[in-house]
Order: structure tokens, then C-alpha cells, then sequence
């Protein structure tokens, strides 16, 4: 597929994440009350990897209206979302803006 990565953790393309943004508006994770504070890749496993592993992006949400922030991945080849983390404000503190 053209403009795909070489790796699993080369830098995101432009289309990857406008992929992701498009993902995140169509589950309804991403409006106008939301800003992104990271949009990325995620940290890499330490884990071995032992088969085909999927391309994802994390998203690192704050919404405006409601003050709370939350980790989301999303599977660019699959178009799902991953997982939703709640990010507790209190212990980790809140996302950069």
C-alpha cells in the first residue's frame, strides 16, 4: 500500500495520521469540544513479537467540555479502536497542550 512505513516503528506518514483523525471522529472519540494532545505511535512492547503485528497509533485526548483526557489506540489496517484508557488526573496528571 503506498505511503505505508517500512517498520512497525518508523515515524507515522501524513496519511497514517489523517487515517488515525478520521478514525477517532468516526467512533465518536474526537469533536469539537476535543484536543489532541499526542498523536503518534506508542511506546513499542518490550515483548517479542512472533507473528504479523498491526500498525497502530495512540491518541492522547483532552476533552474541553468535560475536562477528562483519555489514551486511545487505534488499528489503522483493521480501522478499529484498539483501547480507551481514562487518564486519572490526579495520579498522572493532565496531557500536555
Amino acid at each position: 500500500m503506498p505511503g505505508l512505513p517500512d517498520s512497525l516503528t518508523s515515524r507515522p506518514t501524513a496519511g497514517e495520521l489523517d487515517q488515525a483523525r478520521i478514525l477517532l471522529r468516526e467512533h465518536g472519540w474526537l469533536g469539537e469540544q476535543t484536543r489532541i494532545s499526542y498523536l503518534g505511535l506508542p511506546e513499542p512492547s518490550s515483548q517479542p513479537v512472533y507473528g504479523p503485528a498491526s500498525r497502530t497509533v495512540q491518541a492522547i485526548l483532552l476533552d474541553t467540555r468535560t475536562g477528562m483526557a483519555r489514551d486511545i489506540h487505534v488499528c489503522l489496517a483493521d480501522r478499529t479502536v484498539v483501547s480507551v484508557r481514562e487518564i486519572d488526573m490526579l495520579t498522572e496528571g493532565p496531557p500536555a497542550i
